[in-house]
């Protein structure tokens, strides 16, 4: 046996599995011109058929060295930041280092030297068999790049202009780098120098950013930067939040470069010295609001950064600041340490920035002087002010000089209506008015007190004083119909009018006038009238007198005869029998009591007179005060409908085919009618008294009255079509005249008639009716009619002129929704449509473009198919066209890290919102593309570069979160109509602009990530914090937006070094980013640099060839969780979506344009897995 053990042993070895060479290298190398900086660039390449590969670079000269089969090269698994010449990462030959090694098609080579010339080498490589990896020695072409060198020619100055106290525009000229940027520096010449590799931001408010990206050092402050983009080439810069008659230097600095610049060092500086103060005078105060001892108003600042309001009663200002004096002031007038000059009477009260103020403690009806002043200050408090004020007076409020007399109208037994008998005389702004029961008001209203009411209801108002109470505390209309008034009682009524909203001053004494209300009414109901009559219900209507309340008494076949008495209450009930009898046994019930003007009395009889007496009355303290003297009360009476005397007759058909037959009649003198069909037999059973049905010409869907009887129409007036019918069946009809709707009373023997339906095809002859053009987008919209009478119908459609086209009788035609892609009939015809629905979804139209549509209702099919083509029913209707209307009223309201912009809407049925950092977007929407927005920036899809889509909706608001504290944002906002395939005005866009509010009190010194096994951990530092709460941690998987995923407390104030870490245990598969969100206590926040790693999780896919053509085949590992997929453009446009199968699947995308796309792919909670790029040939 051991002879025959070793011999199975040595097969066994010469069976080992080796691993398989890579077929296809690596292929199309590019260096994106964007990703050459001087100390970096990117290189990307179409992936061959490894499983991984390895990126080899080298300075100077070619790669001459291969890989060794079996050898794990080091190297960044990094793609973003693949560093060059670290030791331990050497390659086989000399000066050659292995940058990067993974499955990336992308990679970023940094750690280089400027202007220097690189080789790149890109090795396939499989991994899992023996040896492993086992690479393809072969490496694309094409594949030397050199770095960016600095500029050779330095900018130029050519001096300052617009210069005041507080701002200034630098002008320069360019030199030959592709930006520049301006640094400026207070009081000193500019010594710092910008470091290579770093890009810098911008902040044209000088010293207002001092995070590291912004200053050069502590004191030296980068305030304008121009690049190929945003803000272009621009030749001049403004600078603002300078200090007066101070010295300013500013040197410009060319770069090449964008991530990584390498700077010209060799600098223009030129030097200049701000204005001594403004120049320019502030806008007159404007009031708007004017009380008894308050006045508040607002203004424009001139060209001074700041203000100061002076006020004096009485007489103007005439004192003047003092250069280089601080004042105080205070917003209540008088106060002693804000009277600038002693003994002057004149106080100030705004000092700063702000241009409105509010000032109180004033007199009433006395006049007050404001004399404001422009001035500049220095970080050290001297002031430097324009001697020169806007001056203006105003009067706090006055009384009103003319009272409104007041009239009384109609007394009810609970009410009055009052009226102003010189509405134009009184000439106050409000007017105050009051109540009192049984009593003159002696009461008056207080000088600069507010009392409140807004209601005509008595005792709803404020109680001002026992027994006296506001109707309207503060009214600028008419006088209201006064209520909850009790009979018996007098009311006096007092109206004051006054000036001032919230401390007003009032005209003393007031108009009044009084009146009675009677404890037994005077005049009776009137004017009766029954709208609705049936067989067991009557509705009577009356006009009211001027009673508070009545009461309605019904009797059967005789009239009245029993009335209320005095102080006794009754039980009404509207159904006849169930509420108080009068007590005469003769059947005399109440159906009403209330202060309305109507009843519905159910429970009668038909053909039965039914008599109504309605009876006026007043609630007293005694009890109800009826009004029953002699023709003083409503008496009337009214008969319930009996059964027709006239039948219908002339019952017949016409028109009879095999599914359907016309019915002809002649009405009777009933009110309404009802049809009832049988098939096979005579219709064997009548409706019921007093029962209403429904019912409906297709045969069968009516009311069922029980063994076959079916209601085939209700109240027609002549002729209907009946359909849904057999052929070959006799039917059978009898035709009921009737009085009522709800309530009928039928009138019998019925009229009767029956009739054959044919055995062969015949046409409709109900054309299809209500054309309706809803869901209209730029290239679709939904045509829905209302059907003829045919078993089925077919649509067709033609762009701008009418259908000619008429369908031949036996002949199908097939249909396609998408305009254009079926079967031209002739003349650019096309049949849309073909079913027994009511509506279709046209699509593959063009937008702002009117198409005309033809519905021809047919029966039968194939051979046997009959058209209705005498009158088919037309229609047009027109895709969506470009809004005529843009937004306006454009407003940003700033925070740090985000904008809240709204506006006023535009015509449109919505709009979009795009942003941009720096300057104005330039690309515009594209017809028929739906963005998705995202209101976080740079997470949404882009227009241009930078330019992303914030908001899609029909609103006029959005807050966009995201942003870099202290910088310049612009918007535009365009109007659309649509709602999938949206048209756009483009060519008159909303454009505002703002800037967020400065960076939070922290200053990040790094972000980064490290992979330890299956889990990634995120570590920061800071170097100092101030108020700072906690670290949220957010993640993108694939570049979907971003997550929170933990988070971290801050240490809430620190002068030193704090570090900072996060695990992330679990991640998923795929590229992940991680960014650290910082909040500050007063929930502001900003965001960290982004960093990288790759997730071990255990769902993925990958792509089983690209590039493609029809069909892209791609493999799905963990397919329990993967279950959805969507494919976008580089714009982030949605091209197709649908559902993951396990295991190897193929995605249609034969009807893509040529060019680069992403596979996304979502897990079962909806979460980003993977994104992968692909390219479509």
């Amino acid at each position: 046996m051991k002879p025959v053990l070793t011999l199975f042993l040595a097969l066994c070895a010469l069976l080992q599995v080796r691993a398989a060479d890579p077929v296809t290298a690596s292929s199309n190398v590019q260096f994106p011109v964007s990703g050459i900086d001087g100390g970096q660039f990117t290189v990307s390449f179409t992936a061959g058929s490894g499983n991984g590969r390895i990126v080899v670079v080298k300075s100077g000269s070619d790669i001459s060295g291969v890989p060794a089969d079996g050898v794990t090269y080091t190297a960044s698994a990094s793609p973003s930041n693949a560093p060059f010449g670290v030791p331990g990462n050497e390659f086989t030959g000399s000066g050659e280092y292995v940058v990067f090694r993974g499955s990336a098609s992308s990679v970023t080579v940094t750690g280089l030297t400027p202007g220097t010339l690189y080789y790149v080498a890109i090795f396939e490589y499989n991994t899992g068999g023996t040896p492993s990896p086992d690479y393809l020695m072969t490496t694309p072409q094409n594949r030397s790049v050199t770095t960016l060198s600095a500029p050779t020619q330095k900018a130029g100055m050519t001096g300052f202009s617009n210069i005041t106290g507080n701002s200034l525009r630098c002008n320069f000229t360019a030199g030959n780098g592709g930006g520049r940027i301006l640094v400026g520096r207070k009081g000193a010449a500019i010594t710092a120098l910008p470091a290579n590799f770093k890009s810098y931001n911008y902040s044209g408010s000088f010293g207002s950013n001092v995070s590291t990206t912004y200053v050069l050092d502590g004191e030296t402050f980068v305030v304008f930067k121009t690049t190929a983009g945003s803000p272009g080439q621009a030749l001049s810069a403004d600078i603002t939040n300078l200090e007066p008659n101070t010295q300013y230097s500013f040197a410009v600095f060319e770069y090449n470069g964008s991530n990584a610049p390498v700077y010209l060092m060799d600098r223009p500086v030129l030097s200049v010295t701000t204005a001594a103060g403004p120049s320019q005078a502030p806008g007159a105060p404007t009031f708007d609001v004017v009380d008894g001892n308050r006045l508040s108003c607002y203004w424009s600042r001139g060209n001074g950064s700041q203000t100061i309001v002076v006020m004096k009663k009485g007489s103007e200002v005439t004192g003047v600041p003092v250069n280089g004096q601080n004042y105080t002031a205070s917003t209540v007038f008088g106060t002693p340490s804000a009277e600038w000059i002693g003994g002057s009477g004149e106080y100030v009260v705004s000092v700063g920035t702000s241009i409105t103020v509010a000032v109180t403690n004033l007199e009433k009806s006395s006049i007050y002087h404001y004399a404001i002043f422009s001035f500049d200050a220095t970080t050290g408090g001297t002031t430097y002010y324009y001697g020169t004020p806007a001056k203006k007076s105003q009067s706090t409020a006055v009384a009103p000089t003319v009272s409104r007399t007041l009239l009384l109208g109609t007394v009810t037994g609970s009410s009055a209506q009052l009226s102003f008998g010189n509405q134009v005389a009184g000439n106050g702004a409000y007017r105050l008015m009051a109540i009192r029961e049984d009593a003159p008001i002696t009461w008056t209203p207080d000088d600069l007190s507010k009392y409140g009411g807004a209601t005509g209801v008595f005792k709803s108002g404020v109680e001002v004083t026992p027994g006296t109470w506001t109707l309207y505390g503060q009214s600028n209309g008419g006088i209201p119909t006064i209520s909850n008034l009790s009979p018996g009682h007098t009311y006096y009524v007092s109206s004051w009018e006054m000036n001032g909203p919230n401390a007003p001053v009032y005209l003393l004494p007031g108009s009044t006038i009084s009146f009675t209300v009677p404890n037994e009414p005077a005049t009776a109901s009137h004017t009766p009238s029954f709208p609705t009559i049936e067989g067991n219900r009557l509705r009577f209507d009356w006009t009211v007198g001027n009673g508070a309340q009545r009461l309605v008494i019904a009797r059967k076949g005789s009239a009245v005869a029993t009335l209320p008495t005095d102080a006794s209450i009754y039980t009404a009930a509207a159904a006849f029998g169930s509420g108080t009898e009068m007590g005469n046994g003769l059947g005399e019930y109440v159906v009403y009591n209330g202060s309305g003007n109507s009843v519905t009395v159910t429970g009668l009889e038909p053909g039965t007179t039914y008599h109504f007496a309605v009876v006026e009355y007043n609630s007293t303290t005694g009890g109800p005060d009826y009004l029953t003297a002699a023709t003083k009360w409503l008496a009337t009476s009214k008969a319930t409908y009996s059964a027709p005397t006239g039948q219908v007759t002339n019952l017949g058909t016409s028109a009879v085919g095999s599914t359907q037959a016309t019915v002809t009649f002649n009405v009777g003198n009933g009110t309404s009618r009802i049809i009832v069909a049988k098939a096979g037999g005579a219709v064997d059973v009548s409706p019921a008294d007093l029962q209403a049905y429904s019912g409906s010409t297709a045969f069968g869907s009516g009311a069922h009255l029980g063994g076959g009887n079916y209601v085939v129409a209700v109240g027609f007036n002549g002729s209907f079509t009946l359909s849904g019918l057999q052929a070959g069946t006799t039917y059978h009809l009898a035709a009921f005249e009737c009085n009522g709707s709800t309530g009928p009373v039928y009138l019998r023997p019925a009229v009767t008639h029956n009739f054959t339906t044919t055995g062969g095809t015949v046409a409709p002859t109900q054309e299809a009716s209500a054309p309706l053009f809803e869901s209209v987008d730029g290239n679709r919209f939904t045509f829905r009619w209302t059907a003829g009478n045919g078993a089925s119908r077919i649509v067709v459609a033609r762009k701008s002129a009418a259908v000619s086209f008429a369908p031949v009788n036996g002949n199908s035609y097939a249909h396609n929704t998408a305009f254009g892609s079926g079967s031209n009939l002739g003349d650019d015809q096309y049949v849309v449509y073909s079913g027994t629905g009511t509506q279709v979804t046209i699509s593959n139209l063009e937008p702002a473009t009117t198409y005309q549509f033809r519905v021809f209702e047919l029966n039968g099919s194939g051979a046997a198919t009959a058209y209705l083509t005498t009158a088919p029913l037309a229609a047009s209707g027109s895709t969506a066209t470009a809004p005529s209307a843009r937004s306006t009223n454009p407003l940003a309201t700033p925070a740090a890290t985000s904008l809240a912009l709204s506006w006023a809407n535009g015509n449109g049925s919505g709009r979009i919102v795009v942003l941009k950092a720096g300057s104005a977007p330039a690309a515009a929407p594209a017809d028929l593309v739906k963005y998705i927005p995202n209101a976080e920036f740079g997470n949404g899809p882009q227009l241009g570069t930078g330019e992303y889509v914030v908001y899609s909706g029909i609103g006029n608001g959005v807050t966009v979160t995201g942003l870099t504290p202290g910088s310049p944002y612009f918007f535009k906002v365009y109007e659309f109509n649509g709602t999938d395939a949206p048209v756009y005005n483009s060519a008159d866009a909303l454009e505002g602009s703002a800037s967020t509010q400065g960076a939070l009190p922290l200053s990040w010194l790094y972000v980064r990530s490290r992979q330890t096994g299956s889990s990634v951990r995120i570590e920061w530092a800071t170097a100092q914090e101030s108020n700072t709460d906690r670290f949220v941690v957010e993640r993108s998987i694939e570049s979907s937006p971003f997550e929170a995923i933990g988070q971290v407390a801050a240490a809430g104030n620190s002068a030193g070094t704090r570090s900072y870490s996060f695990t992330d245990a679990t991640p998923p598969a795929g590229r992940l980013q991680y960014r650290i969100r910082q909040v500050d206590r007063d929930n502001r926040f900003s965001y960290s640099a982004i960093v990288t790693a790759r997730g071990g999780g255990s769902a993925d896919v990958r792509l089983l060839q690209n590039p493609v053509q029809t069909q892209l085949p791609v493999q799905s590992s963990g397919a329990a969780t993967l279950v959805r997929y969507r494919i976008v453009d580089g714009s982030g446009r949605s091209c197709a979506e649908g559902s993951l199968a396990p295991g190897r699947s193929s995605l249609p995308v034969g009807g893509l344009a040529r060019g680069t796309y992403f596979l996304a792919v979502y897990t079962a909670e909806g979460a980003p897995a993977r994104s992968i790029p692909f390219v479509k040939n």
